[in-house]
């Protein structure tokens, strides 16, 4: 059985039996109606000794213009974390595990909107030590480069000492009455992996 969630473009499909091949396979491209992007119902964060399950959430509240899906994080002492930045367990700050919303997504608008930026996907994050405006600033781009939808906010790109990150779309902000994307949270990391199971 799967869930599908209307988007703008399409729809996401929520199985069960996620294929691993997702993650690296080419992007789908975000034009036909009827198109589906299958994303992982849960899986493993494995940084370093550390592996912290998470699954798909979506959070709606009676009045909100807006909502959001993507995944929360279970923590050690049972409950969920990772709708919020600052609710990541001191555990995982010291493994370098960071939760940050995406800046400068509003001049980004065409990437915002796009499939390949759905939760569970990798990011490619591209240091820019030559920005006039910040040098260390943290470009993030689509898994094969091909399209930019912001940048790393600018206290978390300072202070990442950047070596090896890797980043997912971890969960997605959306308007309520047009189902259009408004941000995006990115879940990063040191050699940060996926562990998708099979099931």
């Amino acid at each position: 059985m799967s869930l599908r969630v209307p988007t703008v473009s399409g729809c996401y499909c929520l199985e069960m039996g996620f294929l691993k091949r997702f993650l690296g396979g080419p992007a789908p491209a975000a034009q036909a109606a009827d198109e589906t992007v299958p994303i992982p119902h849960h899986f493993s964060l494995v940084l370093g000794e550390l592996r912290i399950a998470a699954e798909f959430h979506e959070t709606r509240e009676p009045g909100d213009p807006m909502y959001s899906q993507g995944y929360v994080m279970t923590g050690p002492r049972g409950g969920q974390y990772g709708l919020f930045s600052d609710a990541v367990l001191v555990p995982w700050e010291r493994a370098g595990l960071v939760l940050a919303n995406v800046a400068g997504v509003t001049h980004y608008s065409r990437a915002l909107q796009a499939l390949e930026f759905v939760p569970g996907r990798e990011v490619t994050l591209v240091p820019e030590p030559d920005n006039k405006h910040d040098r260390n600033a943290v470009a993030v781009w689509d898994d094969r480069r091909t399209m930019q939808l912001g940048y790393v906010p600018r206290e978390v790109a300072a202070g990442l000492r950047f070596n090896g990150h890797r980043g997912y779309v971890f969960r997605e902000y959306r308007e309520i009455r047009s189902n259009r994307r408004q941000g995006l949270k990115l879940v990063l990391g040191p050699g940060l992996a996926l562990d998708i199971p099979d099931d």
